[in-house]
């Protein structure tokens, strides 16, 4: 747990000396890579940024064929909601913009072709570490659409991350570089 603590705090630093503009223009970038990944599939589920996290603005609106549906904290566990505008969100757990949803608006994981999961740092095996919750970890366990994982090239681990059993990894990782099939070892 130490050394995740550490690559963390690392990552954190390399994603604190980017300038806003860089970011903009990183995030850009990013929303570029995926739209041509998100438009083939019906229903998407996407996320909020933080303020280090890549910035899918712009991303739901280029693709108006996609359903996308986002998280909201519910204790310990992430449900999703289908959400069409901003007026559809509000500041929930830790800072984050999330569904208003109520059941009617709500979407099992398993009906979308595609989770963007955001985190804290990404191997070039798909190894994630996240924020040290292990909420995406817990859902996307049995969730068989595609994992993409989403994160500035500051963000990608050049070795190994250290990874426990119920860690999930992704099947291809999207920098504003480079789109990253993971290598398996």
């Amino acid at each position: 747990m130490e050394a995740k603590k550490a690559i963390r705090a690392q990552v954190k630093q390399r994603i604190s000396q980017l300038t806003p503009e860089q970011k903009s223009s990183s995030d850009i970038c990013v929303v570029s890579h995926l739209k041509s990944m998100v438009r083939s599939y019906r229903s998407v589920a996407s996320y909020q940024a933080l303020q280090d996290e890549v910035s899918l603005m712009g991303l739901q609106e280029s693709c108006p064929n996609v359903t996308w549906v986002y998280p909201k904290v519910d204790l310990e566990k992430l449900r999703f909601y289908q959400c069409q505008s901003s007026d559809d969100f509000e500041e929930g757990a830790f800072g984050v913009l999330e569904p208003c949803g109520d059941a009617d608006s709500e979407v099992a994981l398993a009906a979308c072709d595609a989770v963007l999961v955001p985190g804290r740092a990404f191997d070039r095996r798909g190894q994630r570490l996240g924020r040290g919750r292990s909420y995406y970890d817990r859902v996307l366990k049995e969730f068989e659409g595609q994992k993409v994982g989403v994160c500035y090239s500051q963000q990608v681990w050049e070795e190994d991350l250290p990874v426990q059993a119920w860690d999930v990894a992704m099947d291809v990782v999207v920098t504003e570089k480079y789109i990253l099939q993971p290598v398996r070892k």
